[in-house]
């Protein structure tokens, strides 16, 4: 009998961090926010466990079993491509549509991997089946961050808090005062009847 259990995501400590660039954001007026492709508001630091076991190979007899325990981050924020910033009307009003906040990646230390294994079969688990078994562990626990509406509602929340305080830090740096709407993104409908 074969089964896969994957365990123990934990996230840790939350770190508040910007990162890379990849395509401006759109049509924002402020500048240096058209730099800006990610907004990785937070990050999670995760403990994770994958474990393996495989009884009754040959002949319903012998047995094999792996337990890998590692960590590594989880990135949290939105992607700011879909970020769209107006330029402030007469009032100082300017409107900010933002996505929701998404897993942005993870960072995998394969430098905290430590591994403890036994069989009562020679050869015992091959690099392959450890790497599957890492894999699937992996997937596991990203969809698991990915399903946590505190965490993305955080991050959320602390990209919305970066954006605004730069708006209002230019607004200060040229005399005016500026005031920030929410507005939510709406993934956009192709229009397939012209196709």
């Amino acid at each position: 009998m074969k089964r896969m259990v994957s365990i123990g995501i934990l996230l840790l400590v939350l770190v508040i961090t910007l990162a890379g660039c990849r395509a401006p954001v759109k049509d924002s007026g402020f500048p240096q926010l058209r730099t800006i492709c990610e907004l990785a508001s937070l990050k999670g630091y995760y403990h994770n466990v994958a474990e393996k076991v495989d009884d009754g190979i040959i002949f319903g007899i012998g047995f094999k079993k792996i337990w890998l325990e590692y960590g590594g981050i989880v990135k949290i924020g939105v992607d700011a491509s879909k970020v769209s910033i107006t330029k402030p009307d007469a009032n100082g009003l300017v409107k900010v549509t933002i996505p929701e906040a998404e897993i942005l990646g993870i960072d995998f230390d394969e430098n905290s991997i430590k591994e403890y294994a036994e069989s009562n079969l020679p050869g015992g688990f091959s690099t392959a089946e450890k790497l599957k078994t890492l894999a699937l562990a992996q997937d596991d626990m990203l969809q698991s961050a990915g399903a946590n509406r505190s965490l993305l509602m955080q991050g959320q929340e602390r990209a919305k808090k970066v954006i605004q305080q730069y708006i209002e830090k230019v607004g200060e740096a040229i005399g005016k005062e500026y005031t920030v709407e929410w507005v939510n993104y709406v993934e956009p409908i192709l229009n397939t009847t012209n196709i």
